[in-house]
């Protein structure tokens, strides 16, 4: 224990302090340091006393074997044990002041450190004076005048590091403005080139389907690469990594979606108007079954203001039906050259089946020689190479062929027998047609709600190539 206390008192002596704090702290060490001592003392008392019961059991065991000699065995043997365990107790108790010691020495320099520190800022704050207010105050204005230059000049370096930092933050804010009105500027100016060229071809089935198609792709290229997390089901972590992070372009999306509305519209008007003078004769006067009609009178037979067919002279009626479904055919390649995503491609087919059945279904009702059972035979007949067509393009599962259905129910109607007992038959056999249907004409200008379902690119940004050819230098690969 006295060893230990000189041994403390010794470490002490050589260490010096700059401040109070810190020699109350070693203080405060030191009376830790004796009550473990203390604690240390009563476990070796307690160690004394069970050595003492040991020894008194070997002098038994020991006045069993070696007699008078005993006593020389019990204190070789207590020697013995108490050397090793006061051994044991100074190694214990070397280690932990060895561990107090480094341990008040790091703090001793985290200390140290800390005033050097400070005597640098003051140092350079003193630097920042001028020389007549760096003397010793001579009065105590002039000391508390220096005092608050000092404090203000420590604010103001403070105030123009946040000044520095906030002018770079509005330069980068700038830059970024900057970039993001180029980007919508760009986004802009593609979406008027697009309306501009569309307007000028409005009545090229071509160009209309190939700025479709692109407006389309567009579209999902903006939704893919938005950030989105709703479009990012399909993308890879390369893919996502490339999403825009400092844009959000859901304004021009929305003006993308409506400028392709209004190309799907123009396309879709274009080409009712190409098939509307073949609709009449392919469907209603296109007679391909030879004779039925030598069963209608002759003077009956007339055709109402609705067919355009007149103008036309040049087509026979029997060519009609070819001529449809040729016209049918290109707008159908013209739509898988150009890439257009398979759910418009339905969209636009049912619309112009619906055209094909209005037209249809109002000039059936408005001419008298055209309800005659033999007719309804004729017009399901021809009615059947267009539900063929669907089957044949692979689009018999979709809405499109069910467009036709109140045309199809309306030629049943004209072939049922029409006595009282068949009403029941006819109601079901005609459930797409309805009484204003059979009464009022059907709007040839009604649209189908349009829609773009998503459908992410599978070609990456990194495979691109863009071809020198097209002249497009803005265009950089990284």
């Amino acid at each position: 224990m006295t060893k230990l206390q000189l041994s403390f008192d010794d470490c002490c002596s050589k260490q010096t302090l700059d401040d109070g704090p810190g020699r109350e702290e070693l203080l405060k060490q030191y009376i830790q340091l004796q009550l473990e001592v203390d604690r240390w003392r009563e476990e070796c008392i307690q160690l004394h006393s069970i050595l003492a019961k040991q020894t008194e059991g070997l002098e038994n065991v020991a006045s069993i074997n070696y007699g008078s000699h005993v006593h020389l065995i019990n204190e070789v043997v207590e020697l013995v044990l108490a050397f090793e365990a006061q051994k044991k107790i100074n190694r214990q108790l070397e280690d932990e002041l060895h561990q107090e010691k480094n341990k008040w020495q790091a703090e001793r320099e985290q200390l140290q450190q800390g005033n050097e520190k400070l005597r640098e800022e003051n140092d350079n704050q003193h630097k920042l004076l001028p020389p007549r207010l760096t003397k010793s105050p001579l009065t105590q204005t002039e000391a508390f005048m220096q005092h608050e230059i000092i404090r203000v000049t420590s604010e103001k370096l403070v105030l123009q590091e946040k000044l520095d930092l906030a002018k770079e933050e509005l330069s980068q804010c700038k830059n970024s403005l900057k970039l993001q009105t180029e980007v919508l500027k760009d986004a802009g100016s593609t979406i008027y080139t697009i309306e501009k060229v569309t307007k000028k071809g409005h009545d090229d089935i071509d160009i209309m389907v190939l700025w479709l198609s692109n407006t389309v792709r567009l579209l999902h290229n903006l939704k893919q690469y938005s950030g989105d997390k709703t479009f990012q089901t399909e993308n890879t972590s390369l893919q996502n990594e490339q999403c825009l992070q400092n844009f959000d372009l859901t304004e021009y999306r929305e003006v993308l979606s409506d400028t392709a509305v209004e190309i799907y519209q123009s396309l879709a008007g274009h080409i009712q108007e190409k098939i509307q003078p073949l609709v009449v004769p392919a469907i209603l006067e296109h007679e391909e079954i030879s004779g039925l009609t030598s069963q209608i009178a002759s003077g009956k037979r007339g055709r109402a203001v609705l067919s355009s067919w007149d103008s036309e002279p040049f087509l026979g009626v029997q060519k009609s039906l070819d001529a449809l479904l040729r016209e049918l055919n290109y707008i159908y390649k013209i739509m898988g050259n150009h890439g257009v995503d398979p759910e418009l491609t339905v969209q636009i087919f049912r619309q112009v089946f619906y055209f094909i059945c209005a037209i249809s279904m109002n000039n059936l009702l408005l001419r008298k020689d055209l309800c005659h059972w033999s007719k309804g035979m004729q017009i399901r007949y021809n009615l059947s190479h267009l539900e063929q067509w669907c089957r044949d393009m692979r689009l018999q599962y979709t809405d499109v062929p069910t467009t036709l259905q109140p045309i199809i129910q309306a030629a049943h109607l004209l072939q049922a027998r029409k006595l009282d007992e068949d009403v029941q038959h006819v109601c079901n056999m005609c459930d797409k047609l309805s009484m204003l249907q059979a009464t009022l004409l059907m709007d040839t200008k009604f649209m189908f709600p349009l829609r773009f379902p998503f459908n992410p690119s599978k070609i990456k940004l990194e495979d691109i190539e863009v071809p020198e050819v097209l002249n497009l230098p803005m265009l950089k690969k990284v």
